[in-house]
């Protein structure tokens, strides 16, 4: 069964060793909760601040499901960023270990910032995922805030632009809510050469990008791509996804 925990008592025990999936979306200390068994666990949703100060209780909470948890078929987790974020630290490197997982849901809630550095921290602690989604829809920014000032520490640390990375049993891909920004582009070109066992990639792109621009990014996207690689792109009409054709 599925399982949403709001927590109003200082301290909680919990034991569910039954329970198949969990949200958690509170900022609550760790000290707050008892957690005790659950080994049946398949799917967990969870919340990160990338930037902020030290000891943010949705993070704390995070990292404790990240060493409780062992083994799930399934993480979402959801990555947020604040619009300005040079006077903060970034928080990733507090996140050391991950749970022994199949399937990766990122949704990035990046604020125009690039999302290489934090993207690049999670995948080389599970580089023997099958499948990865990354959803990009909680850009709720106005054009204005599309693109992070100039100076923006959010590349920072930049190793992810050099290293390598083995993700050798990614098979799957599907990127929602494509833009095309630069972030985005130039993340995905690094994905594809450490993604080497790639069969299939799903791009659905923002109802805001024009067609002529749709077309542009799905050339573009080939390029990055190899043969063996099948591609679908997906456009929204009338609010619904519908595979998009176009002509080489």
């Amino acid at each position: 069964g599925a399982c949403l925990i709001r927590l109003k008592q200082q301290v909680a025990n919990i034991s569910a060793p039954q329970l198949e999936s969990l949200w958690w979306a509170n900022a609550i200390y760790p000290s707050s909760v008892h957690l005790g068994k659950i080994e049946d666990l398949k799917s967990l949703t969870t919340i990160f601040s990338v930037y902020g100060p030290e000891g943010i209780p949705q993070n704390l909470a995070c990292l404790m499901f990240m060493s409780c948890v062992k083994v799930i078929e399934t993480l979402t987790l959801t990555l947020g960023y604040p619009q300005e974020i040079n006077n903060f630290q970034y928080l990733m490197e507090d996140m050391t270990i991950l749970p022994d997982i199949t399937s990766l849901h990122f949704i990035l809630h990046v604020q125009g910032h690039s999302f290489g550095a934090c993207s690049f921290h999670i995948l080389r602690m599970c580089s023997g995922i099958k499948q990865l989604i990354m959803d990009l829809s909680k850009h709720f920014i106005s054009e204005a805030q599309a693109e992070c000032p100039q100076g923006c520490i959010c590349d920072q640390p930049s190793n992810w632009k050099t290293e390598e990375l083995k993700l050798n049993c990614l098979r799957e891909m599907e990127i929602r809510e494509f833009r095309g920004s630069d972030h985005e582009l130039v993340f995905l070109k690094r994905l594809f050469t450490w993604a080497t066992g790639l069969k299939r990639i799903a791009v659905a792109f923002n109802v805001s990008v024009a067609e002529s621009t749709t077309k542009e990014l799905c050339k573009m996207l080939r390029t990055f791509s190899r043969p063996e690689i099948c591609m679908d792109f997906y456009v929204y009409q009338n609010m619904v996804k519908v595979l998009y054709a176009y002509e080489d």
